[in-house]
This record gives structure tokens, C-alpha cells and sequence, in this order.
């Protein structure tokens, strides 16, 4: 199962790439699985760190999604991941 991954402003700057594919075995995985993948991959507990304090927008497929839901990703899909806006 193939996933395609894009990270935006401030979290694609601390990751240091704009983006990346995900191979994830042959079965349907969870969304905290692909989070899980993505920092075991960067060597980093960035996105994990965000996602367990609420401070994600994530879309699947261009579907804004509830963190909370328990969402199971299947191959082809894309994960859009970006930091809650702040400032003033």
C-alpha cells in the first residue's frame, strides 16, 4: 500500500522535505500508523508530537478530517498535513 504525504509551512520546515511516499505493507493502515511511519522515518517525533496535542489539519484525499476519527487509509491515498493557523 502506497500513500503520498504533503507537509506545509511551519511543519514542512522542521521536517525539511515538502513531501513523501509511504510504502505500508499490504493492508489497509490506520492514520496514527502513517504518523507513527513518518517520524520513524525522519528520525524525529515532530508530526506524533502535533497530532497528540491537537495542533493538525490533516486532509485525506482533499477531505478535511477529524483527528479523533479512526481513520484506515487505503493505497493511492493522499494525506495533506499542516500545522493549525496562528498569528494575529
Amino acid at each position: 500500500m502506497r500513500i503520498y504525504v504533503k507537509f506545509y509551512a511551519k511543519i514542512r520546515d522542521e521536517i525539511g522535505i515538502d513531501h513523501m511516499f509511504l510504502d505500508m505493507g499490504n493492508n489497509p493502515s490506520r492514520l496514527i500508523e502513517v504518523i507513527r511511519e513518518i517520524d520513524r522515518r525522519m528520525n524525529k517525533k515532530i508530526i506524533e508530537e502535533y497530532y497528540v496535542r491537537r495542533r493538525l489539519l490533516i486532509s485525506i484525499n482533499d477531505t478535511l478530517i477529524d483527528i479523533d476519527d479512526d481513520i484506515l487509509l487505503r493505497d493511492g491515498d493522499k494525506i495533506d498535513i499542516m500545522p493549525l493557523p496562528s498569528g494575529g
